[in-house]
């Protein structure tokens, strides 16, 4: 498995670690470079040394045991009693065989049996005993290595605990090696990662003198403001200790949908914010505040007053949720934001009503998560867009009902293309319905450099037996999709091409559908992207000699791969010369059909492409 790029081990140690109480007590080990012995280990200790002085007591008693044993049966060994009864038995064995003696009449033969009979009870007695003695011995010996046993795993447990301390103290020590910067980047990485942003910050300053230098000399760490946490005392001190860093503020919560916030601290609160205005960099309004009518024109008081709040010189990034009626804050921020140019919403706004945004917006990311029903309206969003200089658009369409998807109003005419000129990197997901190629003919980006296209398609009901052979329609269904995108455009300045085409099936698992990617499917949408360079492709479909046209690079994520096809690809680059300026090719958690293979097979089935491969398994 390869490490996450960029980190090194001491980084993976604190980025892994995502709950505070876990990640605070690593931080405490790594950061004493003493080895420490717990009240735990030393009682264990003392536990082993009793287990020593049983284990040798026992020891000695099963010895003794073992040499009366032994002496009982050497003693039997040499005595005449065995000897004689062993020459009785020879020469009874001789004298008379099974069948003679039952018909021999000769008076002999009962005192020869009489004898061996007396000798053989005369044996039977001694060794009677002497089993008896050897089971107390077996059991003697049974606790012994019970014993043993016991005292093997007590010394192992010692022994991780000594390796744990010893990884703890290479840890410490590696981490006092490390430069205050260094150490101030890998906290600032952990906080952004962090699922409790409100006390990380106080939990790092609290783990050590050092730890604590570099958490106050590390403004950033302190910039993050809510307010969830009713502390106005914790809210005093990030203030404080965030220095002149731009503030990242979240108002409200998401899961507490509804829930209004106390007036007396949201007062406080933004009073106390909004002193430090100048300094606003992140703002997020979430929907507790967005669909409580009292909370928001609170807000808006505030935002709209001749207080301080009137100009917000820093802010560039604005995320709000569920916002129905946005336009007075949108021009409020028209006025007083003059670097806003990120905008990121899963409202619906932009599609019901005419709704402008503040013209410096450069990057929108919009996710309608299911709620457009036959009110959809393309030609606003088009329009909104084209009105706009929006560089970085990001769209995720989503539906809770795979029977009901999105539909362009009647008036629209679907046939029309409507040119967005100023979008240069796009993302686009959308589960996909019947009207999904009317969205796609309706939509077009000429100038795109970058493209993200996700297209799913979720299956039939996996209690509906009615539907046999509509998942292979759906696979089909999802590759008719992404030709329609590219069907009848150019795009002339799309380098890079990601792709993922997906069938989402209950019936997967048990049933999988091993329908093919059509050969010449990329080659068709290259057509389209005469420039294209880098393409990642990830779907549900197999592959099996499929065509490519010549790139930079090329990944391929969770694909089932059929057949030679990328050898042969390979093979291809170097006929027609473009071998040199092919630079990468990745196996992402690839299957070679329906298997998954090792990184060391993937490398040597495709040996050829030597330093050029990059395997992740």
């Amino acid at each position: 498995m390869r490490r996450r790029a960029g980190t090194t081990p001491v980084t993976s140690l604190l980025l892994n670690h995502r709950h505070a109480g876990a990640f605070t007590l690593t931080i405490r080990q790594c950061a004493s470079s003493e080895t420490r012995i717990t009240i735990g280990q030393l009682t264990a200790q003392m536990e082993l040394a009793a287990k020593f002085k049983k284990s040798k007591e026992a020891g000695k008693t099963v010895e003794n045991a073992l040499d009366v044993v032994i002496k009982k049966l050497t003693a039997l060994h040499d005595g005449q009693g065995v000897k004689g009864t062993v020459s009785l038995i020879s020469a009874f064995e001789k004298r008379f065989s099974t069948s003679g003696f039952l018909h021999n009449d000769d008076v002999a033969s009962e005192t020869v049996f009489k004898t061996a009979k007396a000798s053989y009870h005369e044996l039977l007695a001694p060794l009677e005993q002497l089993v008896q003695e050897l089971h107390t011995a077996q059991s003697d010996v049974n606790d012994l290595l019970q014993t043993f046993r016991s005292t093997c795993s007590t010394i192992g447990n010692l022994q991780q605990v000594v390796y744990d301390q010893l990884d703890c103290l290479s840890r410490g020590h590696g981490l006092a090696r490390l430069p205050n910067e260094i150490l101030s980047l890998i906290f600032k990485a952990t906080i952004s990662t962090s699922l409790d942003r409100r006390r990380m910050p106080f939990l790092l300053a609290s783990v050590c003198r050092r730890f604590r230098g570099v958490a106050f000399s590390s403004p950033q760490l302190w910039s993050y403001v809510c307010t969830s946490w009713k502390n106005l005392e914790a809210l005093e001190v990030r203030l404080l200790r965030s220095q002149e860093a731009n503030l990242d503020i979240e108002i409200g919560s998401s899961d507490s949908y509804g829930a209004k916030i106390n007036p007396e601290w949201f007062n406080t609160f933004l009073t106390l914010v909004g002193a430090h205005v100048r300094r606003w960099g992140r703002l997020a309004i979430r929907s507790s505040v967005s669909r409580c009518r009292e909370d928001f024109d609170l807000l808006m008081q505030h935002l709209s007053s001749e207080g301080p709040l009137k100009l917000l010189p820093k802010l560039h990034h604005i995320e709000i949720d569920d916002l129905e009626k946005p336009t007075i804050l949108f021009q409020h921020l028209e006025r007083c934001a003059p670097n806003l140019h990120n905008i990121e919403t899963n409202s619906i706004f932009a599609f019901t009503r005419n709704v402008t945004l503040p013209a410096a917006i450069t990057t929108l990311s919009i996710d309608v998560r299911g709620s457009l029903t036959d009110k959809f309206n393309i030609r606003r969003l088009i329009g909104m867009l084209q009105a706009m200089q929006i560089e970085d658009l990001h769209l995720r369409f989503s539906s809770n009902n795979s029977f009901y998807g999105y539909k362009v109003q009647d008036s629209e005419d679907k046939k029309k293309n409507n040119a967005i000129t100023t979008v240069k990197r796009l993302s686009l997901g959308i589960d996909a319905q019947e009207s999904t190629e009317d969205v796609f003919r309706s939509l077009y980006f000429p100038s795109l450099t970058h493209l993200d296209l996700r297209i799913n398609v979720f299956s039939r009901d996996d209690y509906d037996e009615s539907d046999s052979g509509e998942e292979e329609e759906d696979l089909e269904f999802v590759l008719g999709i992404s030709n329609t995108w590219f069907e009848g455009r150019i795009y002339s300045k799309l380098k890079s091409l990601s792709l993922k085409l997906f069938v989402e099936s209950p019936k997967a698992s048990d049933d999988p559908v091993d329908t093919y990617l059509e050969k010449d499917h990329i080659m068709e949408i290259a057509k389209s992207c005469p420039n294209l360079e880098d393409l990642e492709l990830e779907c549900t479909h197999w592959t099996e000699s499929l065509k490519l046209p010549p790139l930079r690079s090329l990944t391929l994520n969770k694909v089932n791969i059929e057949d030679d096809w990328i050898q042969e690809y390979g093979e291809e680059l170097k006929e027609i010369g473009k071998w040199d300026s092919f630079q990468r090719l990745t196996i992402n958690r690839c299957k070679a059909g329906d298997v998954f293979i090792s990184e060391k097979k993937w490398c040597r089935q495709l040996a050829d492409f030597g330093n050029k491969l990059v395997v992740i398994t």
